[in-house]
């Protein structure tokens, strides 16, 4: 590879995944701290329902997403990516820095978790397009069909990396031995921090990228999407579900397992953390070597076999969490996060490879978005509450694994060879009819 190609791929990776870091890293920050927002924003006296409630919160920032996505998609396909993502993490930048100076329920009451929703939904419409991001740009590159998955792969990469930089942070900040009386500045200050400083600097680095994405998408935004949900539907709900299982095994993983330990296994804040960061790390090693396998296998095999693996494992290492000792218990985080840090691996590279060129964007975006939302970001709420109805320790594992083979047939029913190759249909653009093969 030749340093003119090295140069062509670097800011790319990493403007794109600094994205999904940030992205990544807010929700991480929030994920481990769920116990004190519940303390935070909601009566005191009720504080299981109250961790219900501030999971549901976290379920509310992901539903604006897949709306947003109808929005911003179209017009990432028809001028190109860079402006977008640089008002995205603008957005995103300024929204987690004003969570972290929001008045508590205690100061101004119903009115803090209110604002705590909205802050949390305008998140939700900014980061709607940046994981796909850097999948649909290295489509437009020549020269490295054979690694696309490896390549694309970096954007999971910057979703673990938040998740453990996320999780850190607060261990470093939160010294307390209990949730009761952590000062406000302490949970306060990794959302004003991450929120001006990661924003900043991704701003700035983004500024530097060059924008090749100059799209030939002949449609107008309405265009885009009839296109799109005329000739795509089936790859669009394929992918929602594939997407959905992914989400749920990460956010187990890395964040709910945190406050899961706490409410379940007697462990501390800090420890729940710095354990679940011990495995994220395993799972972000993992990452690069599932797109690689991708590449080998393709991508529809190779999400079968990891939806299918999920469904199995994901029992397994639950009973090794809920009923082991701390060897055992860590040996189960282990295996959910390295099988989780495959499968992401995977997935930017099939949810892009997806779409036509004419709606690439638009499709991935909302396909990836409704299942992070839909499925991903539901699932610590639900979970929550089965747990609390049934008492049964085994529930994450059993809701990810119903998950992971809803995922698997999805992954079956995908014919990866006509994934862009149909002829799209005519369409009546501005009195003119636009063909495409």
């Amino acid at each position: 590879m030749d340093s003119h190609f090295k140069d062509r791929l670097l800011k790319p990776i990493i403007g794109c995944s600094l994205g999904t870091f940030l992205e990544f890293l807010d929700f991480a920050l929030y994920a481990s701290l769920a116990p004190v927002f519940a303390l935070k924003f909601f009566p005191k006296e009720y504080h299981e329902i109250s961790v219900i409630y501030a999971w549901g919160i976290f379920a509310v920032s992901f539903i604006a997403r897949p709306f947003s996505g109808l929005i911003l998609g179209p017009i990432g396909d028809r001028i190109g990516i860079k402006k977008i993502l640089l008002f995205s993490l603008a957005i995103m930048g300024l929204a987690t820095t004003a969570i972290g100076i929001l008045p508590t329920y205690d100061q101004i009451g119903l009115l803090a978790p209110l604002l705590l929703i909205l802050l949390r939904i305008i998140q939700g419409l900014a980061v709607s397009i940046e994981y796909n991001s850097l999948g649909v740009y290295l489509l437009q590159q020549n020269g490295i069909a054979k690694k696309f998955g490896f390549y694309s792969s970096f954007t999971s990469v910057g979703v673990i990396a938040g998740l453990i930089s996320g999780s850190l942070i607060v261990g470093l900040f939160l010294n307390k031995s209990s949730l009761i009386d952590i000062p406000d500045w302490q949970w306060r200050m990794p959302f004003i921090s991450c929120g001006l400083v990661v924003s900043v600097l991704g701003i700035f680095l983004r500024q530097q990228m060059q924008d090749p994405h100059k799209s030939s998408c002949s449609y107008s935004e309405r265009g885009v999407l009839k296109s799109l949900f005329c000739n795509q539907i089936k790859q669009l709900f394929m992918a929602i579900f594939v997407t959905g299982f992914i989400s749920i095994s990460a956010y187990i993983a890395i964040g709910y397992m945190a406050t899961y330990l706490q409410l379940y296994r007697n462990f501390l804040l800090k420890e729940s953390i710095l354990v679940c960061c011990a495995c994220g790390i395993a799972m972000l090693i993992s990452v690069p070597i599932g797109g690689w396998i991708s590449d080998k296998l393709g991508r529809t095999r190779f999400m079968a076999v990891s939806s299918l693996s999920m469904s199995i494992i994901s029992i397994l290492s639950m009973g090794l969490i809920a009923y082991g000792q701390s060897k055992i218990l860590i040996l189960g985080l282990l295996l959910l996060s390295i099988n989780t840090g495959i499968s992401a691996g995977g997935l930017p590279a099939f949810v892009t490879e997806l779409f036509h060129s004419d709606h690439r964007y638009t499709g991935s975006t909302i396909a990836y978005n409704a299942g992070v939302a839909w499925i991903g970001g539901t699932a610590p709420m639900i979970i929550s509450l089965l747990l609390m109805k049934t008492n049964n320790p085994m529930i994450p594992g059993i809701y990810l694994s119903f998950f992971s083979l809803l995922g698997f047939i999805a992954a079956m029913a995908l014919n990866q060879r006509k994934q862009c190759n149909d002829k799209l249909r005519v369409y009546p653009i501005n009195n003119k009819e636009v063909k495409h093969v």
